[in-house]
C-alpha cells in the first residue's frame, strides 16, 4: 500500500472519503471507521487507476493529462474555471481560486505517478470504444435544452436515435452516462436535467410560463446533439450552420486562434440565453469590441456585430425549450449600431492604453458600447444629467 497515497487520503474527512468511494461505485460499510476508508481509497485509487479514471468525464481526463504534462505539484491554469470538474468536486486535485478570473489546479505527487502511467491509454480507450461520443450526445442534448424534464429528455433522445443502426445501444449508454446522473436536480416536485452551463435553472423553468405557445421541446438530429456536446469545456451550438460558420469567419478575421474562437463562441452561445440581463447583453459582443483596433471601418464593425447577433438569434433558447429566436421571433436580439458608437469604442480602446480618463463624463461612467447599460435603478436620476428618472430618459431609449 502506497504510504504517500495513504498520507494524501488521511487529510480527508470521513464524509469526503465516502463521497469519493461512492462516486466510483465502491461499497462503503456504515460501521467502518475513517482509517478503514483511508485504506479502501488508497487501495482503489492507487491499485486500480484504470477503473476510476475510466469513470471520469472527458474534460476531467484532459485536465489530468495537462497536469501530468506539467509535472507533480505544478500549477496549471484552468481554461474554463466555471465548467464543473469531478476531480475538483471530489478534492482529488488542488485548486487555487483566490483570483476568480485565473483559477489554477495541480496534482499531488501521490496521485501523479498512478495517473501518469495510464492516462494516455485511458483516453485512447474511451475514444476508441465510443465513450466520448456517447458523452457528447448526452451533453449535447442537455446543452440544447438548458433545462429539460427527465421524461422529455428520454423521449427526445429515443426519437433522435430511433432511425440509426445502433440506436437502442446508444440510447442505453446515454441513459447510463454518469454526466446525465450528475446533472439531475429536484425542483417543485419534479426531477430535471440541466446543462452544466445553465445557472439559476429555477428561473428558466419558471420562465417557460411566459411562452405558453412553446409547450413541446424542440427536436434535434443526432449530428446537432453531437456537435453541441463536443469541445467541452467550450461547447457551442451550430457547427456547420451558416450563422456559426459566419461567426467563426469573423473571429478568424479578427486574429483569434482556434482555441480562442471556441471560447468566444461558447461565451456568445451562453450569454445569448440571458441576453435580457445587462451584463450578458454586453458580454455578447466583447469578442468584437476587444479587437476594435483590428477593425478598419464602421461598415466592417457593423457587419461583425450583426454577424454575432445573427448567431445569437440562431441558437436554441433555453427559455423557449430549444426553439431559436430566429424560428419563433421571440427573445430576438436586435442591435442598431451607429457610426458614433464605433468612434466612441475606438476612443475608449485608445484611452484604455493611456490609463484611466479622469475627465470621463457621467455617460461614459455608466454606458458601454452604446448597447448595454450598467445597473441604474429605474427611479434613480438618469446618469446623463437630464434631471429625469432613468426609466423616463435613457432607460426608455435603451430598453
Amino acid at each position: 500500500m502506497s504510504t504517500a497515497l495513504k498520507t494524501f487520503f488521511g487529510r480527508f474527512t470521513k464524509a469526503e472519503l465516502t463521497d469519493i468511494l461512492g462516486f466510483f461505485d465502491q461499497p462503503v460499510e456504515k460501521s467502518v471507521k475513517k482509517a478503514g476508508l483511508v485504506d479502501q481509497a488508497t487501495l482503489f485509487i492507487g491499485g486500480n487507476p484504470r477503473a476510476w479514471m475510466y469513470m471520469l468525464p472527458e474534460s476531467d481526463l484532459m485536465l489530468l493529462r495537462d497536469l501530468v504534462s506539467a509535472g507533480p505539484g505544478q500549477w496549471v491554469e484552468l481554461l474554463n474555471p466555471d465548467y464543473p470538474s469531478m476531480l475538483e468536486m471530489l478534492n482529488l486535485i488542488y485548486i487555487d481560486d483566490r483570483d476568480k478570473d485565473f483559477v489554477y489546479a495541480c496534482l499531488d505527487e501521490a496521485l501523479f505517478f498512478p495517473v501518469a502511467a495510464i492516462i494516455d491509454h485511458v483516453i485512447a480507450e474511451k475514444r476508441a470504444d465510443g465513450s466520448f461520443e456517447v458523452e457528447h450526445l448526452a451533453l449535447g442534448l442537455l446543452n440544447l435544452y438548458g433545462v429539460v424534464t427527465v421524461e422529455a429528455f428520454v423521449k427526445q433522445a429515443f426519437d433522435m436515435l430511433e432511425d440509426t443502426g445502433n440506436g437502442a445501444e446508444e440510447f442505453a449508454r446515454i441513459a447510463e452516462n454518469r454526466l446525465v446522473a450528475m446533472q439531475r436536480v429536484f425542483y417543485k416536485g419534479e426531477i430535471y436535467l440541466i446543462s452544466p452551463y445553465a445557472y439559476e435553472y429555477e428561473k428558466l423553468i419558471d420562465g417557460w410560463k411566459q411562452f405558453p405557445g412553446k409547450r413541446e421541446f424542440a427536436s434535434f438530429t443526432r449530428e446537432e446533439a453531437l456537435y453541441a456536446g463536443c469541445d467541452a469545456p467550450f461547447c457551442a451550438y451550430g457547427h456547420g450552420t451558416p450563422e456559426y460558420d459566419a461567426a467563426w469567419a469573423v473571429l478568424e478575421d479578427l486574429g483569434y486562434d482556434r482555441q480562442d474562437i471556441l471560447d468566444c463562441l461558447n461565451e456568445v452561445w451562453v450569454n445569448a440565453q440571458y441576453s435580457m440581463e445587462e451584463a450578458c447583453a454586453e458580454a455578447l459582443f466583447s469578442c468584437i469590441n476587444d479587437k476594435i483596433d483590428e477593425i478598419d471601418t464602421f461598415e466592417e464593425y457593423r457587419r461583425y456585430i450583426n454577424t454575432i447577433a445573427d448567431y445569437a438569434n440562431s441558437v436554441p433558447k433555453w427559455l423557449l425549450k430549444g426553439h431559436s429566436s430566429t424560428e419563433t421571433d421571440l427573445l430576438k436580439l436586435s442591435i442598431q449600431v451607429d457610426e458614433s458608437s464605433f468612434e466612441e469604442e475606438l476612443s475608449r480602446a485608445e484611452d484604455s492604453k493611456k490609463g484611466p480618463d479622469d475627465n470621463a463624463g457621467p455617460l461614459n461612467e455608466f454606458y458601454k458600447y452604446n448597447m448595454a447599460v450598467r445597473h441604474v435603478g429605474p427611479d434613480e436620476p438618469c446618469p446623463c444629467g437630464s434631471g429625469l428618472s432613468y426609466r423616463r430618459c435613457h432607460g426608455k431609449i435603451l430598453n
